[in-house]
C-alpha cells in the first residue's frame, strides 16, 4: 500500500490544497474500504485535492462512486488529474445551473 499512497501523494502535490499528506492518506484508507455497492459523498470547498484521495482509495477498493459537491470550477492540475470526463460533468453542471449562461 505504501506504493500506491506515495503515487497519490505525487498526483495531489500539484493541487491547491489545505489537508496534510496524513489526512489525505487517511480519507484513500476510507474511500479503500468502503463495501461494495455503496457511494461516497464529499462536500469540499477547495480544489478538489481530497476528492483525488477518495478517487484514488475507491479505485483500490471496490471501486464505488465518489460524488463531490464543491463550490469550486477546478484547477488545470484538478482536471489533469481526474480527467477529461470530469472536466465535461462540471461543464454539463455548470449549464444546467445557470453557470454558462448569458445574461
Amino acid at each position: 500500500m505504501a506504493n500506491e499512497v506515495e503515487s497519490v501523494r505525487q498526483l495531489t502535490s500539484e493541487i491547491e490544497g489545505c489537508i496534510s499528506d496524513a489526512e489525505g492518506e487517511l480519507l484513500y484508507r476510507l474511500a479503500k474500504a468502503v463495501p461494495e455497492g455503496q457511494a461516497i459523498v464529499e462536500v469540499g470547498r477547495g480544489k478538489g485535492k481530497s476528492t483525488v484521495w477518495l478517487a484514488k482509495g475507491s479505485e483500490a477498493g471496490e471501486k464505488n462512486k465518489v460524488y463531490s459537491i464543491a463550490s469550486h470550477k477546478g484547477s488545470p492540475n484538478h482536471i489533469k488529474v481526474i480527467g477529461q470526463r470530469t472536466k465535461d460533468r462540471m461543464s454539463k453542471s455548470r449549464e444546467n445551473h445557470g453557470e454558462g449562461r448569458k445574461k
